[in-house]
This record gives C-alpha cells, structure tokens and sequence, in this order.
C-alpha cells in the first residue's frame, strides 16, 4: 500500500531542510578553520578532500550497503550523526579545544553520512508513491536539490558574516536534529512497511529455497531487517 501525500510531504521538507543544511555547511566549516583557528592552505585543503572523500570510499558500494539495511532507518542515523558530529564543534571551541584535526574529522563523517543519506533518500520514493507519480516526484526532489546546492552557500556566507561561524555551525546542528524528527514519525495505519515496497519487474518477488515464488520468503522492512531466507543460509 502507498503512503498518502501528506507523508511523502513531510518526507520531502525533511531532506530539503536536511540538504539546506549541509549545503550551509559545506561553507561554515572550512570558514570555521580560517576565522578561528587560522588555518594554513595546507589544512584548508585537508578539510576540503575529508569532504569528499566518501564519494571515493562509498559512491559505489553505497546502493547495496542502503538495500540491505532498514531505509528509514539509514536516514535517521545519517542525520544524528551528521548533528552530533556538527555540533561537537561549538562544544569544543567553548572548551577551548577545537582543532583543525576535529574540523577534519567532523568534514569526513559528514561526507559519509550524506553519501548514505542521500542514496537512502532516493531509494526510498518508489516505496511512498506510485508508479504515475514517480516523475513529477522525482523532477521536485531534483529540482529543490539545484536550488539548495546554489543557494545554501550563499546562505551559509551570509550566516558566517553576520553570526559568525561557530554560531552558524551550533545553529546548523539544530537544523538537523530537526529533520530526523520529521523522517522518523509513526508510519500511517494500515502501511505495511516493507522493501521492495512491491513485486515488480524492477522488484521480483522472493523466491524460496527451491526455486518457486515463496509466499513466505522474508521481506527487509523499512525499519527492521528481515531474517535472512533459506537460500541464503544454505
């Protein structure tokens, strides 16, 4: 059963307000590094390739790792750990500890957990909308990630000029704790949460220890891994 349009709404405001906030700070935190620890070139660019270093480790594998494991589930992990990841930074600098290492390392979790976030995320549509809905879906969620990529830089400079960048971080990391609330709300009565959302020729149906279509084979939920089958056990 598909979910109603409420959900893939509120679905939808979660990962623009998730992609706005990482777009804002891509830009706060090599600022963070220059305005408060005056950072060299040298440590600007290690900031620069943690940020992007996911793509390298886990552009490929990142389709099977998010398939085997609860959708929903991957997206709401992603964001705490972007948001506790961000938020150690004005922590630390109110202790009198932030590091550019710490810059580095809260840059390559962040990387990691966007690669994942964002494959979840993309994943997951089929799931909440039918078939006749899946372009027009697929043309808003496309077209509110180019308007977030060009303007949460933009945003993300004005943030660190007029609060300045530890403020804009702090406040970056509120943005996401807030999103995995809207992505981890109570699923609607009567929604069997379940993936492949459906048997398809895009998702065919589990085939049981012989061969034949199997009615009872396993399904992976949305939240839950399911049990591994027969077949994979033998």
């Amino acid at each position: 059963m598909k979910l109603t349009g409420e959900v893939f709404w509120r679905w939808w405001a979660a990962g623009t307000v998730s992609s706005a906030g990482s777009a804002v700070g891509a830009v706060a935190l090599p600022l963070t590094a220059l305005t408060v620890l005056d950072a060299t070139p040298f440590e600007m660019g290690l900031i620069a390739a943690a940020g992007y270093a996911a793509w390298l480790v886990l552009g490929l594998p990142a389709g099977v790792i998010v398939q085997r494991v609860p959708l929903r589930g991957v997206q709401v992990a992603a964001d705490l750990a972007r948001a506790g990841a961000v938020a150690s930074i004005p922590l630390a600098w109110w202790q009198g500890w932030l590091t550019v290492a710490q810059l580095a390392i809260v840059a390559l979790v962040v990387s990691f957990a966007s690669v994942l976030f964002d494959v979840a995320n993309t994943t997951f549509l089929p799931a909440i909308e039918p078939a006749e809905r899946l372009q027009s879906r697929n043309s808003l969620m496309s077209g509110t990630q180019a308007v977030t990529d060009l303007g949460g830089p933009a945003l993300g400079g004005v943030a660190v000029q007029v609060l300045g960048a530890v403020p804009t971080m702090a406040r970056n990391s509120r943005c996401s704790r807030s999103t995995w609330f809207a992505t981890c709300t109570p699923r609607p009565a009567g929604w069997a949460c379940c993936w492949p959302p459906r048997a398809s020729a895009r998702w065919p149906a589990p085939r049981s220890r012989l061969g034949s279509p199997g009615p009872s084979a396993p399904r992976a939920g949305c939240w839950w891994p399911a049990p591994r089958s027969w077949s994979a056990r033998s």
